[in-house]
């Protein structure tokens, strides 16, 4: 399904790619970012879940990126955007998201119980903690003393480590 790309989520698989830290089977350049929300602009042949016009965020076909103006979103791992959430939010679901959700879900903890969070800061320790008030955690989160405030925003306490 073809969308134009309101947000595309960065990962850090993609500056890994692009330094080869990954192998070098990529030939480069090469399309960055296997995420992204967008309007819909066609749907393939067999898509009847989706209309053009329609909102949504996904991952992206085999062979595209999510950071261009226009992208394949894979329609089997594509869901409609809620209204609520933004185009920037909505496209770091698929993959942070996802990450941050199978991390607080493989833990079996209860309310009140404290969840650690080490690198609360990015993109997936973020959603974690988000995700953890939800679930009545005590949350703390570890990262650098500039992204403080930030973690605090998620309702954790904020730790960094000391610098030696």
């Amino acid at each position: 399904m073809a969308i134009e790309v309101r947000a595309a989520g960065v990962n850090p698989a993609d500056w890994k790619i692009r330094e080869g830290h990954l192998g070098r089977h990529w030939s480069l350049p090469a399309p960055m970012g296997c995420e992204a929300a967008g309007v819909v602009t066609q749907v393939g042949d067999g898509v009847e879940d989706f209309a053009v016009g329609d909102e949504v965020l996904g991952l992206m076909a085999p062979g595209q990126g999510g950071m261009a103006e226009h992208t394949l979103l894979r329609a089997s791992t594509t869901v409609a955007k809620p209204e609520e959430i933004s185009f920037t939010d909505a496209a770091t679901i698929p993959v942070a998201a996802a990450a941050a959700y199978d991390a607080t879900h493989q833990v079996e903890l209860e309310p009140g119980q404290t969840l650690l969070l080490l690198g609360a800061g990015g993109g997936v320790g973020l959603m974690a903690a988000q995700i953890g008030r939800v679930h009545e955690f005590t949350v703390i989160g570890v990262a650098s003393a500039t992204k403080r405030e930030l973690v605090e925003s998620t309702g954790a306490s904020s730790s960094n480590p000391v610098q030696a």
